[in-house]
């Protein structure tokens, strides 16, 4: 793969995330739905202050915010493309103006019964879309929640998702941007509280937006680790999958441009409540990069460990619910109707 290489391959499948070569962060679940550990703890829920450090992501300092600065606007116009009703919520297919140039496409499912003053964003694996985040979005709907689930902008471009070149810093900050104007838009519709669920890629990306955006609440991360950075190379910070098989020019190059919008120097100045679901035995996201991130996070941050790998439980998705419902405010009864009615828990991955 040379300096004009186009996108890397890769296979796709629900919460996936750059499959064998490059991003997947999906979570596992224990033998219970339970698990354990906190910032800084090694996967099997003890204290390792001797774990590795990523050399290449290393938290030295905190991140430039104004990066991700944006224009605001008094109202963000929002264009209708289609809506349907699904039992007790309406869906509609929706486009807003992107910050840094086009149009940001979403799904917005409001609740038909009346809402509350609770919006949830989601965001989606790679090399994923918005779809991904379908059912979860209603879900949180049906309990009373306006909700929003945006396309990255490598999906609106339909040029691939990783290109190993500048572009790809262009493109997340551009995805940070999109995520902040889709909070003014929630915030039109009422919104006093915002949660975040951000699955695999959409995890990693997450903990950016909640170090960068002081009005994300609380942030359930599923299976995420510290960004593309710390998921192209070792704990030494060598190139490794994809960016290993690129001329070393390149591959600095990437870094260099890459290491300033690294989600790890930004997590650690998020005053949101933050929930991180992890598998033990995940062949796909290393644990010691998820760990580093946990870490970054800070003490305050919850922490669970599964005895799975890359795949969510209907146990751990239900958690999810529970946890960003009771960060929320959302009448759990109600919430628990929903789940058991539409999460369709046996189905997701």
């Amino acid at each position: 793969m040379g300096p004009q290489a186009s996108t890397t391959a890769i296979p796709r499948r629900f919460g996936s995330a750059l499959a064998a070569a490059a991003l997947s962060m999906l979570a596992g679940c224990g033998e219970d739905g339970r698990g354990t550990g906190g910032a800084g703890r090694s996967p099997d829920g003890r204290p390792d202050p001797s774990s590795a450090t990523n050399a290449a992501t290393a938290p030295a300092a905190r991140g430039d915010r104004s990066l991700f600065d944006y224009a605001q606007q008094r109202r963000v116009p929002l264009e209708s493309l289609s809506s349907t009703v699904e039992r007790p919520v309406t869906v509609r297919e929706v486009r807003y103006e992107s910050p840094r140039g086009g149009r940001v496409s979403a799904t917005m499912a409001t609740p038909r019964s009346g809402g509350t003053d609770v919006a949830v964003i989601l965001l989606h694996g790679m090399p994923l879309d918005r779809s991904d985040m379908r059912e979860p979005a209603i879900v949180y709907a049906c309990a009373g929640a306006t909700t929003l689930a945006i396309d990255a902008p490598y999906v609106r471009a339909g040029t691939g998702s990783i290109k190993l070149t500048r572009a790809d810093r262009t493109e997340q900050i551009q995805l940070i941007t999109d995520l902040r104007r889709g909070i003014d838009l929630l915030a039109q519709h009422g919104a006093a509280h915002v949660s975040l669920v951000g699955l695999s890629y959409g995890a990693a990306m997450g903990a950016l937006l909640a170090g960068v955006d002081e009005r994300v609440g609380s942030a359930a991360l599923l299976v995420g680790d510290g960004g593309l950075v710390a998921h192209l190379t070792d704990q030494d910070g060598v190139p490794d999958g994809p960016l290993s098989t690129v001329p070393k020019s390149q591959a600095d190059a990437w870094l260099e441009a890459m290491r300033p919008v690294e989600p790890l120097l930004y997590v650690g100045d998020s005053e949101a409540e933050l929930l991180f679901l992890n598998g033990r035995h995940d062949t796909l996201v290393d644990p010691a990069d998820a760990e580093q991130l946990h870490a970054a996070a800070g003490a305050d941050a919850q922490v669970r460990w599964y005895d799975t790998g890359h795949d969510l439980t209907a146990e751990a998705i239900r958690y999810q619910f529970e946890w960003v419902g009771e960060k929320a405010g959302l009448d759990a009864e109600r919430l628990t109707e929903c789940v058991d009615d539409l999460g369709h828990l046996d189905q997701m991955p």
